[in-house]
């Protein structure tokens, strides 16, 4: 898992925070809430799913979306392994992070549902626990994984950081951290801006969405509306989604927590291991959960990437 799962962010999160000494990490946090399901910021962080949330030392872990910025760590005293300390307020986090982290879904019971028989699948749920679909901003998820195409995840977290950098809204000064941009902020990038995402043949794809979202021919409300069928087809009518792309924008941008995403591993393991007659009905609706299972476990199993 050289490539992909490799201190993934590693130059990006030094520029960032290279200047936060340890002796004020502490600074940082103003309260404490805990999280009593399955919850592991590591295993969230080599996901796949998320590309601006990333450790920055001591524990400590960083996510900037909806134009906030958290950070969060496991409490360091073990007074309480279920206690986390957070950045921000406890409204705010019941505002805003709770539903992020998904946390009003139970994924010790979800992982209850496999079998013992299903070898794999249970091995590879129980290396995963920790693993949570976040429910991230559906636009940041279209331009992430229209991004994602064929880039490991280190160019992709470095292309989504430059594309913030060219259009999103500063919202740390001290750090220089950004917003994502808005369509009607990536709808004014230059076509130098363009170019320093290094983005190839993926700018025209987004050129083309931004425009779409620009003048208002498809909203996110109008896809939020759709039922998954239909949602998934009217992703794919957008230039550059295919099925893939689709099912990752329903799954971690608009939480439809029945998507299964299928990439070149999860087709070898349901060849391999399930001799393609994997059977989506026994999971459902959870089947996106299982997937992520399937993907993140089989890191146990060698996946080289």
């Amino acid at each position: 898992m050289q490539e992909l799962f490799q201190n993934e962010a590693e130059s990006n999160k030094k520029r960032l925070f290279q200047d936060k000494a340890s002796s004020d990490k502490n600074a940082i946090f103003q309260d404490e809430i805990e999280i009593s399901d399955d919850f592991d910021l590591k295993k969230i962080e080599n996901s796949g799913e998320v590309f601006r949330f990333n450790e920055i030392g001591n524990g400590i872990f960083c996510t900037i979306a909806f134009g906030r910025i958290l950070y969060i760590r496991k409490k360091q005293d073990n007074s309480n392994p279920l206690l986390y300390e957070i950045s921000c307020s406890k409204k705010e986090f019941e505002e805003v992070w709770y539903n992020y982290f998904d946390l009003g879904t139970n994924y010790e019971k979800i992982r209850g549902m496999i079998p013992k028989e299903d070898d794999f699948l249970y091995k590879a749920a129980k290396y995963s626990k920790g693993v949570r679909i976040l429910s991230q901003d559906p636009w940041e998820m279209i331009v992430s994984f229209v991004i994602s195409q064929r880039k490991n995840i280190p160019a992709i977290k470095k292309a989504v950081e430059t594309l913030c950098e060219c259009a999103g809204t500063l919202i740390d000064d001290h750090k220089r951290i950004y917003a994502f941009p808005t369509p009607e902020q990536m709808y004014k990038m230059s076509d130098e801006d363009w170019n320093k995402c290094a983005l190839g043949y993926r700018t025209k794809y987004l050129k083309s969405i931004v425009e779409q979202f620009y003048h208002k021919e498809i909203t996110i409300k109008s896809l939020q509306n759709l039922e998954d069928e239909q949602l998934y087809n009217r992703l794919l009518e957008l230039y550059g989604v295919g099925p893939k792309v689709a099912s990752c924008i329903m799954l971690f941008g608009f939480h439809r927590l029945n998507s299964f995403p299928k990439d070149v591993w999860i087709l070898r393991i349901l060849e391999e291991k399930y001799n393609n007659k994997f059977d989506l009905n026994t999971y459902a609706p959870y089947n996106g959960v299982i997937q992520q299972f399937m993907f993140y476990g089989s890191i146990e199993l060698g996946r080289k990437v």
